[in-house]
């Protein structure tokens, strides 16, 4: 079975033969062809395409020949590397191409019978004839000067020979210091790389289009082609390899998705490893991407009304809008090399209760000494399952690359996070203080209340696997640290709560209750 079987594909992706099926209509490539078009067919004469490395040149090339294919008044010849030491072997070889004859040899009785070949095919037949060449930064400056003559071949309103020249940036060079062939192309077009948006449907195009019955599970989060984006410069050609690279990865581990980690390593293992994705620019980059999205995704939870009463049936399931959990995907990001922690900001203002509640509060033990406040939550082992990325968003309520630079530099340990060992133990800071501000006069309901985050997070891991519920991480002078297991969403009032305690599953019902956040707690995790 080939490998893309795995993954319920036709065929393979990301070839990196220019297969004119996997042709992606970027705005600058589609814009480029048209504008070929309409030269080859006005018989226009010389126009020049020229890109980086792996822009996209043969590509188009291809895609040309694939346009014209069909077209009985356009003849179509391709030299895909015109790399030759002598004005006469060039000439041979444009000889053999146009008229299937290899003789006589002699230079000036060739040039004369090209000159009869275009001006049958060109006037009186009426033809197009169209010369294409590949790799053009390898034509030297006798090649040049026999394209030149033959672009002099023409009629009152046209040229008999259009030539189409793909070719590295190189080429700008040497057409400079020939100016009467320079002043002879009707178009100049220079490829650039891709945008990120452009990269993005590239990569979903090319896996629609390997899909079988466009069903295929495969496919690539927003960070991860955003580090593919980054590693390759938007280069078509590196895209694909970082792509098949990561595909390959994904079967060995057994994944349908491709995250940022994934990538990262994949770029790691490759002779990409040198590019802008370790740069401290790169890492800026991708940290604005994450912080503003983060940001969208706040404020849209912000806007949302959270007051969807909760049902429960005999299996112990929800059978309501927030049946089940909301699964964060990791949003990966590379560990910066700075060890400096940023100092903890406390916010002075605290809110107060805007009406008197009969509500419980977690914080009930009055006996007990005034507590210092703690700079780690505790320690956890890795086990079977786990992520980094999954810990941090289950202790902390969210997942943030600041979040994840500060757990780095507690756990100096941790080289990769992406290859933590099973059962090591990673310590989990304080990183933030907040009140609850809005949620204060929010009624919430709590299964159980722990002092230490291990006993905590097994008690989560149990009650997740049929509860949408989250750990909620606070302190107070009086009780000290305390982590409370609560259902993930707040009730603003006391009748829909109570419906959802009454709507528990008997084992857990027993040790449940309705609480509500005293005004005196600092908390250490989002809302």
């Amino acid at each position: 079975m080939e490998y893309y079987h795995i993954l319920n594909l036709s065929r393979e992706p990301f070839s990196n033969s220019p297969d004119p099926e996997f042709f992606f209509k970027s705005q600058q490539h589609t814009a480029c062809l048209q504008k070929l078009e309409i030269a080859i067919r006005l018989k226009r004469g010389l126009n020049v395409v020229t890109g980086e490395v792996g822009t996209g040149k043969t590509t188009l090339c291809r895609q040309l020949i694939r346009h014209f294919s069909e077209d009985t008044q356009v003849i179509t010849h391709l030299i895909l590397d015109p790399e030759f030491s002598a004005s006469l072997d060039f000439i041979h070889s444009l000889q053999v191409i146009f008229t299937g004859v290899s003789e006589p040899y002699d230079i000036h009785m060739v040039k004369e019978q090209l000159k009869r070949y275009l001006f049958q095919k060109g006037v009186d037949e009426d033809k197009t004839i169209l010369l294409l060449i590949d790799e053009g930064q390898k034509l030297n400056e006798s090649c040049l000067e026999i394209l030149r003559e033959l672009l002099n071949y023409e009629t009152n309103t046209s040229k008999l020979l259009q030539i189409v020249i793909f070719a590295q940036t190189e080429f700008e060079s040497i057409i400079k210091k020939h100016a009467n062939f320079m002043d002879r192309i009707n178009l100049y077009h220079r490829l650039a790389p891709l945008s990120f948006k452009d990269t993005r449907s590239l990569i979903q195009y090319r896996i629609e289009q390997s899909s079988i019955k466009q069903a295929s599970f495969l496919c690539f989060t927003i960070p991860a082609i955003w580090a593919i984006y980054k590693a390759s410069g938007g280069y078509p050609r590196k895209i694909i390899h970082l792509c098949h690279q990561s595909i390959l990865a994904m079967i060995i581990q057994n994944k349908v998705k491709a995250d940022w980690f994934l990538v990262h390593a994949c770029i790691q293992r490759s002779l990409l490893n040198k590019s802008s994705l370790g740069s401290s620019r790169w890492r800026a980059a991708f940290l604005f991407l994450v912080l503003i999205l983060v940001s969208l995704i706040s404020w849209y939870d912000a806007t949302v009304d959270h007051s969807t009463n909760i049902t429960f049936d005999n299996d112990r399931r929800i059978d309501s809008p927030v049946s089940s959990p909301t699964k964060i995907e990791l949003h990966e990001i590379q560990k910066k090399t700075s060890n400096e922690v940023q100092p903890i900001e406390k916010k002075q203002d605290k809110p107060q209760l805007v009406e008197e509640s009969k509500i419980i509060s977690p914080t009930t033990n009055e006996d007990t000494m005034p507590q210092v406040m703690p700079d780690m939550l505790g320690s956890l082992p890795v086990l079977r399952q786990d992520t980094v990325g999954k810990m941090i968003q289950h202790i902390y309520g969210a997942f943030k690359p600041k979040y994840l630079e500060k757990l780095l530099q507690a756990n100096p340990q941790i080289q990769d996070p992406n290859t933590v060992e099973m059962y090591s133990k990673i310590h989990f800071p304080v990183l933030f203080q907040s009140q609850s501000d809005g949620f204060i006069s929010y009624k919430w309901l709590q299964l159980s209340h722990f002092h230490q985050l291990d006993a905590a997070y097994g008690a989560f891991k149990k009650y997740s696997k049929n509860l949408p519920v989250r750990i909620i991480s606070y302190w107070t002078k009086q009780d000290g640290l305390g982590f409370v297991i609560v259902m993930n969403t707040p009730f603003k009032d006391e009748m829909t709560v109570q419906q959802a305690l009454n709507g528990l599953p008997e084992d857990i019902i027993k040790t449940a209750s309705v609480v509500s956040w005293n005004t005196d707690m600092e908390f250490f995790c989002e809302f």
